[in-house]
């Protein structure tokens, strides 16, 4: 009567979590992401013209982006996961416990790669940040009597021009009208760029002030020069208030791409570390 032999296969008991695992995981992830946003990056720039660039080109640029940062995300958590998987070692331990145990070291791989990454993003920020700083100062110093005798910026230079635009039929200025005006402009300048904090109005002195300027200058009744005071306050609260939708809009719209990235990335790296262990075991019993 012969017997029969059943070899068995003697799995080392192992700590249940693995660190060395999950960190080799978490900086294979964050690798590989990185070099996925630089080569987006690159070949995003190749393929937009300054020139040809518009309010349309860059919101499709955005959508592009986001959604080449959720493919890049989704990949570099796979192979952080996968790998974490694969290296995680034999355990003994039954099917519900190996799919929680692998899930759990895919997650902790998500959350490492996430933390690694909003770190390096974080200190590169900075650093930029700090050399735009040091250059600004140096340029400032270098700069300084040029500034005091630069012109108004271009949106406030705007504003002045359309307060002062002649009233009706006009006839050439001469040079005298032309000092006036000059002086003219340049203190409405002044009191629009101090006088209109963001979401205020002007004082009712400084609105004087202008409507007395604008028709000392352009020859305009002082009713009609009130007008085109209000009239500018009123147009300039409009594109305040356009600035800060389009740029409410904006943070709302990256802010939910980044948490559906973000989530599904965590899917995909608990999913990426349950293969990467069947595989394991697959390939350590010889099936």
């Amino acid at each position: 009567m012969s017997s029969m032999v059943v070899e068995e296969v003697a799995y080392p008991v192992t700590p249940e979590f693995s660190w060395s695992a999950v960190i080799a995981g978490a900086l294979a992830a964050a690798a590989v992401i990185f070099l996925l946003l630089f080569i987006g990056s690159g070949v995003g720039l190749s393929l937009v013209s300054v020139p040809q660039a518009n309010a349309q080109t860059a919101q499709s640029a955005i959508t592009l982006g986001a959604i080449y940062f959720f493919a890049a995300q989704a990949f570099g958590f796979a192979v952080g996961g996968y790998l974490a998987g694969r290296l995680m070692g034999p355990v003994l331990e039954n099917e519900d416990e190996e799919l929680f145990h692998a899930t759990t070291h895919g997650l902790v791989v998500w959350a490492l790669g996430v933390v690694a990454t909003a770190t390096v993003i974080a200190i590169s920020g900075l650093a930029l940040f700090s050399s735009a700083l040091n250059a600004t100062a140096i340029v400032s110093s270098a700069n300084q009597t040029n500034q005091r005798e630069a012109a108004m910026p271009t949106t406030m230079g705007y504003w002045t021009d359309v307060l002062f635009r002649p009233a009706g039929q006009s006839v050439a200025p001469n040079a005298e009208s032309m000092g006036g005006q000059s002086e003219a402009k340049a203190e409405a300048g002044r009191i629009l760029t101090v006088g209109l904090p963001r979401g205020e109005k002007l004082s009712q002195a400084d609105h004087d002030q202008l409507a007395r300027l604008v028709s000392q200058t352009t020859g305009a009744e002082m009713s009609e020069a009130a007008r085109r005071v209000d009239d500018v306050q009123t147009r300039i609260r409009q594109d305040e208030v356009a600035a800060a939708e389009a740029a409410r809009k904006l943070a709302k719209y990256v802010s939910i791409w980044l948490a559906a990235s973000l989530c599904f990335g965590a899917l995909v790296a608990a999913g990426a570390a349950v293969s990467g262990r069947w595989i394991d075991d697959k390939t350590r019993i010889g099936v």
